[in-house]
């Protein structure tokens, strides 16, 4: 009898180091990497008969993994490099590797093994596929050591790596991903990701801080962050317009026309994202907010409607 107690600690402490890898690895912002579907949506792909049981959809799952992995292993890299910063931070301090629940080692371990997996992923295509999951984690490793630091040019490097994305997903499944969807990928992941400095310089200014932590920014950047990320934003939905009136385009829809109504619905996301992070009520990543977000929920349905409006 005195021997089955024995057994529950061993489990316990299993279960708990599970969970501490799997917040560490942040599997959570895997979702971010639904991007790698966006070329056979712009490609009218994902429309065209059997394509839910074609080689082509299953090339886009792996896409999707390899891009999750190496994702992963950057944010592991990325948690290590600002260990001081999140110890300092009221919700970063609960990360595995601020709050020691994991050591440096480990973290590299799990950061090289996810990194390796992405990249041999990366390799089974026969096009250039790896060289784009390459420049991500190199462009990815290059804003963890320093380019953070940099004001404007990490929030480009931030939305360059949603860009690249749509990139190499193109890559892999031979799409040509047109002009159109990477001007307004730029665009609009940069006003995304002003979001994101512009939260955090509030939820700063709140704790009584005058700069960012590893940042570089201070208290007084947050109407220009706010003013060039929201110009950012409404620049992509005239992007989005101007596509509409392609010629190459409009061939694509029955009536092309509708897809201006995608503009004004863009316009109010977009604006009331930058509304509530200056009220200081946007505690999260846009993406990861606007999963638990229902008007966003609403937003996606009306952006849908318009599109099948228009096919």
């Amino acid at each position: 009898m005195t021997d089955r107690p024995t057994t529950k600690p061993p489990r316990q402490g299993f279960r708990l180091g599970a969970s501490v890898i799997v917040r560490a690895l942040r599997l959570h912002q895997w979702i971010k990497n639904i991007l790698v579907f966006l070329p056979l949506v712009a490609a009218h792909q994902l429309s065209a008969p059997g394509v839910l049981s074609s080689s082509l959809l299953i090339d886009a799952l792996i896409v999707f993994v390899s891009f999750s992995l190496c994702a992963s292993g950057t944010y592991i890299i990325n948690d290590l490099c600002d260990i001081e910063a999140d110890r300092l931070h009221p919700t970063k301090c609960r990360r595995p590797f601020a709050t020691g629940s994991l050591s440096i080692r480990t973290g590299l371990v799990l950061a090289l093994g996810n990194n390796i997996c992405g990249v041999g992923i990366a390799l089974l295509f026969p096009t250039h596929f790896y060289l784009f999951i390459l420049a991500y984690m190199l462009l990815t490793l290059a804003y963890s050591l320093g380019l953070k630091q940099v004001p404007i040019l990490d929030i480009i490097i931030l939305a360059s790596l949603y860009t690249l994305r749509i990139l190499g997903a193109g890559c892999a499944l031979s799409i040509i991903i047109s002009p159109w969807l990477i001007a307004f990928s730029m665009f609009f992941f940069f006003s995304l990701a002003s979001v994101k400095r512009l939260t955090e310089l509030r939820e700063a200014r709140n704790r009584g801080c005058a700069a960012l932590q590893r940042r570089g920014y201070g208290d007084a950047d947050l109407e220009v962050i706010s003013q060039s990320g929201s110009a950012g934003g409404y620049i992509s939905v005239l992007v989005l317009v101007l596509y509409a009136n392609d010629p190459a385009v409009t061939r694509l829809y029955s009536s092309p026309q509708i897809l201006w109504c995608a503009g004004p619905v863009l316009v109010y996301w977009i604006g009331r994202l930058f509304l509530l992070a200056n009220r200081g009520k946007l505690n999260a990543d846009p993406l990861v907010f606007a999963l638990r977000d229902r008007v966003s929920y609403y937003v996606a349905i009306a952006l849908g409607v318009v599109v099948l409006l228009a096919a």
